[in-house]
């Protein structure tokens, strides 16, 4: 019934320019951090920003940074949220994504070992890890490219 009423809707909007309707940008993420900022952006697709909406399902906070960039705030942790976009208040794309709990990162010097790590290891450090205790990846290298190996 949902999916008749926005078809439904999408004739009667009074269209702009060529016809075209804001979208969710193609780096839209599948996925969002609970507990922090995570941007979306919308293409306009050259629509009046002040007619775009976005809203979050599962009590997710919406702020607005700019004519169309948002950032949702997962405040719990579910399995899956909505995100949906609206123009002249009526939804014109939804996109289901995945709530994961908080990003934490570590940082790390390769040759770093319990925490400490000698001088002259640091005067020649090429490489960083980088490790996420909840995703399980870990030696995720960036190399410091200015330095010679």
């Amino acid at each position: 019934m949902t999916k008749l009423l926005c078809i439904i809707g999408l004739f009667l909007l009074p269209f702009d320019g060529f016809g075209q309707l804001p979208v969710f940008s193609e780096d839209t993420p599948d996925f969002l951090y609970q507990g922090m900022d995570n941007v979306v952006s919308v293409t306009l697709n050259q629509v009046d920003p002040e007619m775009v909406s976005f809203k979050a399902t599962n009590s997710a906070r919406i702020s607005k940074y700019s004519d169309s960039l948002f950032a949702v705030y997962p405040s719990q942790i579910d399995t899956e949220s909505v995100l949906k976009l609206y123009y002249k208040n009526i939804i014109v794309q939804q996109k289901n994504v995945k709530i994961l709990p908080n990003l934490q990162l570590s940082i790390f010097l390769k040759k770093e070992k319990g925490g400490i790590i000698k001088i002259i290891d640091i005067k020649d450090f090429h490489e960083i890890m980088l490790s996420d205790s909840n995703q399980g990846f870990e030696d995720k290298k960036i190399t410091d490219s200015s330095r010679p190996d």
